[in-house]
């Protein structure tokens, strides 16, 4: 990680938040995060937090040579979401906090609460329909892009496309060069706990 991404994203967007999500998106270094819009519903029920994609008339700041959509909605009481994604895309939505519930223009209604995960249908209808009447509304992300039909390779929390880039990946990490520099003083609770037995 950069000294810029740490200085740039080194302060949480709301600091009541008690959950996070961590995602990596190779940017070029003018992407700050005052660069990334919030947008709003025109009764003001729902911020979306555009990274990527559209939402709201606001274009995020993230151009990438395959198209994809990263977007965090924020949804109050009452609001209800119709959003749409782009015909042939895969995508998903993750619920980081509150209860909703999620519809594929507005069919087959699914709850949508913290910490779940729905994985959208490539041709199952161009967009996503969530609503809320929990108190606490609900939040959430969606990605979505082309998908590239490449090959993926996955070794523990490195994805490439080829042996040969996980195994250089792997030799980065351990000499804490290209990227890892800090990696020698990473630590993890959650790693911890599953090394001594503990469930998550």
């Amino acid at each position: 990680m950069s000294d810029d991404h740490e200085r740039a994203f080194s302060k949480p967007f709301c600091a009541l938040r008690k959950s996070a999500m961590v995602s990596w998106i190779s940017c070029s270094v003018e992407i700050k995060r005052e660069t990334v819009p919030h947008a709003f519903s025109d009764d003001k029920s729902i911020e979306a937090i555009v990274f990527a994609g559209e939402a709201f008339g606001q274009t995020g700041p993230i151009q990438t040579e395959a198209p994809v959509t990263y977007i965090h909605f924020i949804l109050r009481k009452g609001a209800t979401l119709r959003h749409r994604i782009p015909h042939g895309h895969n995508a998903f939505i993750y619920a980081l906090r509150g209860h909703g519930v999620y519809a594929a223009d507005a069919q087959d209604e699914l709850p949508l609460t913290a910490h779940q995960a729905v994985v959208l249908q490539r041709d199952g209808g161009d967009g996503i329909h969530v609503t809320t009447h929990s108190d606490d509304g609900v939040e959430f992300i969606v990605v979505s892009g082309e998908p590239l039909h490449e090959p993926v390779v996955q070794h523990g929390p490195f994805v490439m496309t080829t042996e040969h880039e996980i195994h250089e990946t792997i030799a980065d990490f351990r000499s804490a060069q290209n990227g890892f520099k800090n990696a020698r003083s990473w630590s993890s609770d959650i790693a911890a706990r599953r090394f001594r037995g503990e469930k998550p």
